[in-house]
């Protein structure tokens, strides 16, 4: 007799379901990643700009009023820039967190029918040797009759 779980069917689907989240945490993953990279790369470039703005103020004393002025405005902006891009990084690692709990629930329910459908069959093959071993039982009664019976 072969293995039959009844609940395979609902097995299947919550290991898709599970596939379906670990899919979403990877997307999620590399749009926060994508973000955070951005973030940094706005931070070096603002890094940039104010050494450049020192260096600027260091040189010639001619022009520099203008191109201080430049570098300070693209600073202002920066920082902003950097701010709004601090703020969607955040929102984005906390997105991350819920994708990722529900990914977790998603795994703790397959696990919870891969291990009943475990059980069930340990419990069929613990059956199964228990019939098998009545039918040896029954063989060897009926090929060997007691000695008293005779």
């Amino acid at each position: 007799m072969k293995f039959k779980f009844s609940l395979q069917k609902v097995l299947e689907h919550r290991k898709t379901l599970e596939d379906i989240a670990q899919r979403d945490l990877q997307q999620a993953l590399v749009n926060y990643r994508n973000e955070l990279t951005s973030l940094e790369n706005m931070k070096k470039r603002r890094h940039d700009a104010l050494h450049s703005g020192f260096r600027i103020s260091t040189k010639d004393a001619k022009n520099i009023s203008p191109r201080l002025q430049q570098t300070h405005e693209y600073l202002l902006g920066q920082d902003m820039r950097i701010e709004i891009q601090s703020a969607k990084v955040q929102q984005l690692s906390e997105e991350v967190e819920k994708v990722r709990e529900i990914l977790r629930q998603r795994a703790i329910s397959f696990k919870i029918i891969e291990k009943l459908k475990e059980k069930k069959f340990r419990d069929f093959i613990a059956e199964q040797n228990l019939k098998e071993q009545k039918e040896l039982d029954e063989i060897s009664v009926i090929r060997h009759p007691r000695e008293g019976s005779r």
